[in-house]
């Protein structure tokens, strides 16, 4: 958000495109902060079995993967 619309496109909407996004990326770090060491694990090995899936559907079946929600 801030790459595209601040930096790139240079708009002048400073608080839409500059400071709302700050403060979300405030909230999340603070909540992975707080969390407890077993949920800070558990979403790691989630997010390492996601990197598998996409390295095994990309690379070892040839399948074209889209990273767009």
């Amino acid at each position: 958000m801030i790459n595209h619309y601040y930096i790139r496109e240079r708009s002048g909407e400073w608080i839409r495109h500059l400071l709302m996004p700050l403060g979300g990326l405030l909230v999340i770090v603070y909540v992975l902060y707080e969390m407890d060491r077993s949920a800070k694990v558990l979403g790691a090995c989630w997010v390492v079995v996601g990197i598998i899936y996409y390295v095994v559907l990309s690379f070892v079946m040839k399948k074209r993967v889209s990273l767009a929600v």
